[in-house]
């Protein structure tokens, strides 16, 4: 009784341990007064792991036919991102940093995550549910932060939130909500892929499958505070709960009961519990579009108006088909578009954004080779797709969970001494 108690208790401090790794991995954190990100030193363990306790050859990798054809298209990006360079006489280095440095880093941060999840023998499955434990614990301390700042102030102290945050830190603090996390102004496209995951395990679990759906609602709501893209998000897990293969009709019935309950209960706490005056601005904040809306004015201002007024429909020919080489010169969006889409034709034309398109794909084949699953084949869809939706609003790769399944797949094949699946 006491060995299984005592392997029990070991398996807890193994998973707490893979917890926190991917947690620094997803949030990138960074203490002020140290020069280095959370990202930064563990892609230095996975380095330092790739080379030294790994046994592998190029044979064993290239059996990973979809990892090759990504990595093909991986060089084709990077060639057409040089190309238009020398074609246009404009050397902005900035997308190629994204492709180069950021996914590398990322892409060996995740790898030692990896590591440590194939070194504790965790599943795929039990992988997934820390990953939404994980963004479930930073939404708690999200929600403390935002209705506590007294709390918030004393951490920010200690945790730089990068230069985007930093020159803005008062204002934004006053009616937006922020948790741990260097450049946590994009935390809810990560967001949404958790829960995605969350509601891939309500719906496939077996037992104990409720507590994945209270996790969803949360993050979900809570999300809205962090930023107006939640809203793309939730629109994004509703049409995967809508479409799911799975054949648990009932339990799908039940769940739109449960959403109008958890909306009835969340209408009357807010009704009774809430200072709305305290929390105006944030209100009219997160729900602006729908206040235009009502208003009968149409959209004046705020997100989805720039992004339709910046919409730059045709660039000209040779724009269209080579693009000028400048993404973000002297730290600004070319032309002042945020829209993905309209950036990348900007830089490489309408053929390097189909090698953007077509990377993403490939991304997305190179995620599980579980793929008779279709209930994990329908996931990985849905993280393509939504990617690709969340483009259009603004440049911003999911480098973490994209690195993260992509080395969970590579990783037997680069583990050449035992070949073992994880």
């Amino acid at each position: 009784m006491s060995d299984i108690k005592n392997k029990s208790v070991l398996l807890s401090r193994k998973k707490l341990v893979v917890f926190f790794s991917l947690f620094c991995l997803f949030f990138n954190l960074k203490i002020k007064g140290v020069p280095l990100t959370s990202n930064i030193i563990l892609a230095g363990g996975g380095l330092i792991i790739f080379f030294t306790r790994l046994s592998f050859t190029p044979v064993l990798v290239c059996l990973n036919k979809s990892f090759c054809r990504l990595l093909l298209t991986y060089i084709l990006i990077i060639f057409a991102i040089l190309l238009p360079m020398p074609i246009n006489g404009n050397y902005d280095f900035s997308l190629l940093k994204v492709f180069i440095f950021n996914l590398v880093i990322t892409f060996y941060a995740a790898f030692f995550c990896v590591y440590l999840v194939h070194k504790n023998k965790i599943s795929l499955e039990e992988l997934l549910k820390i990953c939404v434990w994980i963004f479930f614990v930073q939404m708690i301390i999200t929600t403390i932060f935002f209705i506590n700042k007294d709390v918030m102030r004393t951490v920010y102290k200690y945790f730089d939130m990068g230069a985007s945050i930093n020159d803005r830190i008062d204002n934004l603090f006053s009616y937006r909500a922020f948790g741990l996390g260097f450049g946590f102004d994009f935390g809810t496209a990560e967001l949404t892929c958790a829960c995605l995951c969350g509601l891939h395990l309500y719906l496939t679990q077996k037992k104990k499958y409720f507590r994945w759906l209270c996790i969803v609602l949360f993050c979900s709501v809570a999300g809205i505070l962090v930023a107006r893209t939640m809203f793309v998000g939730i629109f994004s897990i509703f049409l995967f709960f809508l479409f799911h293969p799975c054949n648990l009709k009932m339990r799908k019935e039940k769940t739109v009961l449960y959403f109008l309950l958890f909306g009835i209960c969340l209408f009357l706490i807010l009704i009774n519990v809430v200072d709305w005056k305290k929390y105006e601005r944030t209100i009219r904040w997160a729900f602006d579009i729908f206040f235009q809306l009502a208003s009968g004015n149409g959209v004046k201002s705020g997100s989805l108006h720039e992004i339709t007024h910046k919409m730059i429909w045709y660039p000209g020919d040779f724009t269209f088909v080579f693009g000028d080489a400048l993404f973000k010169p002297n730290g600004f969006q070319y032309k002042s578009t945020d829209v993905g889409y309209m950036r990348l034709i900007l830089y490489f034309g309408v053929f390097g954004t189909f090698l953007m398109v077509l990377f993403i794909k490939k991304s997305g084949d190179s995620f599980f080779d579980e793929k008779k699953n279709k209930y994990l084949r329908y996931l990985i869809i849905f993280f393509v797709l939504f990617q690709l939706l969340f483009m259009y609003k603004i440049f911003y790769l999911l480098m973490d969970w994209f690195t993260l399944f992509i080395t969970f797949n590579l990783y037997p094949y680069l583990n050449g001494k035992t070949k073992e699946k994880i």
